[in-house]
Order: structure tokens, then C-alpha cells, then sequence
């Protein structure tokens, strides 16, 4: 198969499965396994593509016609730069996490301690221990899944000193002694909002995208136990859902709510609360 009956072939095969920039993401799939660069196809259209690339692709292909994410089928997802492994049963890291992170790189007190409940694939907290190798970080998840892809993503981007650990706990069950900062990207669709997903999300796992009825159920255990954990004068740091604002501040009335930050769609995205 050349280069040319491969586009041939695979992009109508995507366009018809509803993946708009079906061209785009043959290009990133040949580039990351074929090593070709974007411009191979103006230049070379009749270059004859090896067995087991095309095997490799056919597989890829068949998957992403079934909706499974692209990041899925490469193994990673880029998040500030970095290049995070992930697979099935973690979060894919979304652009919109990037603010709360640096945020918290931006904010966070010289030397302290910082907690990131619910750390998925860890891009959070490993790039905030990137850009700040002078916090010592505890990323927690309940999900073994996840932990595993939080300890493989330090491990390849994280050098030895790094002040990091990743732990199990369910928000605050495992968690022991108190923290300057605490961050969180809780999952928050509404069940409603789960009807109405893209296909892609139904490959990704439900605990991490949605607690079920109105998207607050980890919200509430946040604002009910934090005060436990948080020094005096510490700071809350979460990620909320486009839906979810109102409630939120209404959850954290006990808290000095000090700063809102909004995504790239002027969306209230991050909500800064300040412990007394």
C-alpha cells in the first residue's frame, strides 16, 4: 500500500465514522508510528508504506472508527508541553487543567506542601513539580488505574530529587497531616449531561467524568473535610464544570472564595477558595 491508497483508503473510512479532522489524525498516527513528516504526502504520494506499519495502522484505524480516542491508540496526551502515557481507564489531561496549574505554579508558597486529589494520568501534579522542584507533592487517586499511570509518567519525566508521591485514598481517607494547597479536578458532569456525550467520552472511565445526579458529590466531601487538612491560611484550587459554578461557591460559603479563572471560552473554569 503507498502513502497515496492509504489516505484513500482510511480517510473516508473516518470521515463517515464522524471525525472531522480525519486527515489531521492520519497525519499524527504516521508521524508518530512511520515517522513521516506532513509533508510526505505533497512529495512522495507513491511511497510504498511496510507490512507491519500497515498492519499497525489498520488496527489504529479500526479502533478510531469506533470512536476510541486518538490518545487512547497513540499512549499519550500532550499536556503544557509534556508528553503524558495514557490508556483506557485514566482521564485523558484536557487543556483546561492547564490553567489550574499554573495557577498553582504561579501561587504556591515557597517549600510548601501541596495535595491533588484525584490525579489520573498526574499531569497536574507532575507538572507543577516541573515548573516547581521546591514542593514537596502527594497525588492521590481512588482508582488503582489511575495510580499506575500517575507513578509511570513521574518516573519518565521526573527527576530522582523530586519531592513526589503518589497515593491511594478515596478524597480524604488515606490522606495524613496538612497542606498549604489543595488541587482537584473532580469529576463533574451531571448524569443529564452524561446522555448527551461525545462518543469519544464512553471510552473514557465514568468515575473520573461524572459522580452521577447534579456533578457535586465530590465537591461536597471537599468542602466538608478540607478544614481537617489545610493549614492555616491554605488555599482550595478546583477545576469546575461550565454548569456547576453557583453551586460550587454555595458549597465553599465557609471558605474566603478569592479568585475565578476563566477558560478560553470565558467559561468559569477555576474556582480559588482561602481557608481562615
Amino acid at each position: 500500500m503507498t502513502l497515496q491508497e492509504f489516505f484513500n483508503w482510511a480517510q473516508p473510512l473516518l470521515e463517515k465514522s464522524g471525525i472531522t479532522n480525519a486527515r489531521q489524525e492520519l497525519f499524527w498516527l504516521l508521524e508518530e508510528w512511520g515517522g513521516f513528516a506532513k509533508t510526505a504526502l505533497l512529495l512522495k504520494p507513491q511511497s510504498v508504506l511496510e507490512e507491519a506499519l500497515v498492519l499497525k495502522l489498520t488496527e489504529g484505524i479500526d479502533k478510531r472508527a469506533k470512536r476510541v480516542p486518538l490518545q487512547y491508540i497513540l499512549g499519550k496526551a500532550e499536556f503544557l508541553n509534556w508528553s503524558f502515557r495514557v490508556g483506557p481507564g485514566v482521564l485523558i489531561p484536557r487543556p483546561e487543567t492547564e490553567l489550574l496549574t499554573h495557577w498553582a505554579a504561579a501561587n504556591a508558597v515557597e517549600n510548601c506542601s501541596v495535595l491533588e486529589i484525584g490525579s489520573g494520568s498526574g499531569c497536574l501534579s507532575i507538572a507543577l513539580a516541573l515548573a516547581r522542584p521546591d514542593l514537596t507533592i502527594t497525588a492521590s487517586d481512588i482508582s488503582s488505574t489511575a495510580l499506575h499511570y500517575t507513578r509511570l509518567n513521574a518516573g519518565a519525566l521526573l527527576p530522582p530529587s523530586a519531592r513526589f508521591h503518589a497515593l491511594f485514598s478515596d478524597v480524604f481517607s488515606h490522606i495524613e497531616g496538612k497542606y498549604q494547597l489543595i488541587l482537584s479536578n473532580p469529576p463533574y458532569l451531571t448524569a443529564e449531561d452524561m446522555l448527551a456525550i461525545a462518543p469519544e467520552l464512553t471510552h473514557e472511565p465514568s468515575l473520573a467524568l461524572s459522580p452521577g445526579e447534579d456533578g457535586l458529590a465530590l465537591y461536597r466531601k471537599i468542602a466538608s473535610q478540607a478544614s481537617d487538612f489545610l493549614l492555616p491560611g491554605g488555599y482550595i484550587a478546583l477545576e469546575i464544570g461550565y454548569n456547576i459554578y453557583e453551586p460550587v461557591l454555595a458549597l465553599f460559603k465557609n471558605y474566603q472564595h478569592i479568585k475565578t479563572l476563566h477558560d478560553y471560552a470565558h467559561i468559569p473554569r477555576v474556582v480559588i477558595f482561602q481557608f481562615p
